[in-house]
């Protein structure tokens, strides 16, 4: 039987590794980013690169990488010259309905909603 883990986090990845990481996700979040490209910066087998990541930040590289995709988006729909699907394509999601798929599942409204809100 396994012990029980604390659930906070313990050590995670080693600062500089973790930096490394985030400047490549900032750098690529308009293109495809693997667990294997993230886990290759770090210097470290994807799966255990996976675990360490969590327990730096919290969360999954994958959620990472999707919640920094919508933070672009959001930041993308102040300018109404960008158009949903431009704000989609630009923050690394292949088609609109994605986009607003997860964006409606992370900030609470779609969009389309959200720029007229703003």
């Amino acid at each position: 039987m396994k012990p029980v883990q604390d659930s906070k986090p313990r050590n995670g990845l080693p600062k500089a590794r973790l930096n490394r990481v985030i400047e490549f996700v900032e750098e690529h979040l308009d293109q495809e980013i693997t667990l294997a490209a993230l886990a290759e910066i770090a210097g470290m087998g994807a799966h255990y690169f996976s675990e360490m990541f969590k327990q730096s930040l919290g969360i999954s590289p994958h959620q990472y990488v999707l919640r920094r995709r919508i933070e672009r988006g959001r930041k993308l729909l102040h300018n109404p010259n960008v158009s949903v699907l431009e704000a989609a394509v630009r923050s690394g999601f292949s088609d609109q309905s994605h986009f607003t798929k997860l964006f409606r599942r992370i900030v609470g409204v779609t969009p389309t909603k959200y720029r007229a809100i703003l």
